[in-house]
């Protein structure tokens, strides 16, 4: 079921929407799609992004395919003229999508165990986040390289730099009880961490200043009605 009115988003809510990029369904939605968005990406983007259009133009009770989507002068993409935030990521064959009433962060990843992350660590840990890994057992290195990846990237996305924030400026703090924020010397404060349920064998986060938001989860399916593609949770 579709969140309604008594769900719809809060100015504390955060509305995550999970899509499964593997559904050939999505393809028949192209049409909402602007012409470079369907011919400048690969399929899983093109269909990963049919789904954030329809996702919006729910929301904001407006025709999907003409939503203006820019990017800022970072290089951050939003919604023109619309009090919407919204933040897109997607792994091979899953998206994320968050949309908040402020700016928002989130990132999956689908966990390679062949990947050898000893050589990545470099480039994604903190001094700080150094005293952390070296307590833990070789065997939980992978998964605390993932942690540090989608907290990480979810940030940066937040703070509208992507990678272009070099992951070794910042640190992730735990203060307990599955409480997590950003320490960034060279940023303004005030960023919380959630890590996110989600299907095994992946990693999310998401990002916001929201310091206790309500986390809403979805499913985003499509479903073809009178030949129009629909969105369906």
């Amino acid at each position: 079921m579709l969140p309604g009115e008594e769900s719809m988003l809060g100015a504390g809510d955060i509305h995550l929407w999970q899509v499964d990029l593997a559904d050939e369904r999505w393809d028949s939605g192209q049409v909402v799609l602007h012409p470079q968005e369907r011919h400048g990406m690969d399929i899983e983007r093109r269909r990963a992004r049919t789904a954030l259009r329809l996702i919006l133009g729910h929301y904001l009770e407006y025709a999907p395919q003409h939503l203006m989507l820019i990017r800022d002068e970072l290089g951050k993409p939003h919604l023109a003229d619309k009090p919407l935030h919204f933040s897109l990521a997607h792994s091979n064959s899953c998206a994320l999508i968050g949309l908040s009433r402020v700016s928002l962060g989130v990132d999956l990843e689908r966990e390679d165990e062949s990947l050898n992350c000893s050589r990545l660590f470099d480039w994604v840990c903190h001094a700080r986040e150094r005293f952390s890994l070296e307590a833990l057992p070789l065997a939980l290195h992978r998964a605390f390289y993932y942690r540090l990846w989608v907290a990480k990237e979810a940030y940066c996305k937040a703070i509208g730099l992507g990678l272009r924030k070099p992951m070794t400026s910042f640190w992730v703090r735990h203060f307990g009880r599955g409480r997590y924020d950003i320490v960034d010397p060279g940023e303004q404060g005030g960023y919380r961490l959630r890590y996110l349920p989600s299907l095994p064998g992946w990693t999310a986060a998401c990002c916001s200043r929201l310091v206790a938001p309500r986390l809403n989860c979805y499913w985003a399916t499509p479903s073809a009605q009178n030949n129009v593609l629909k969105l369906s949770a």
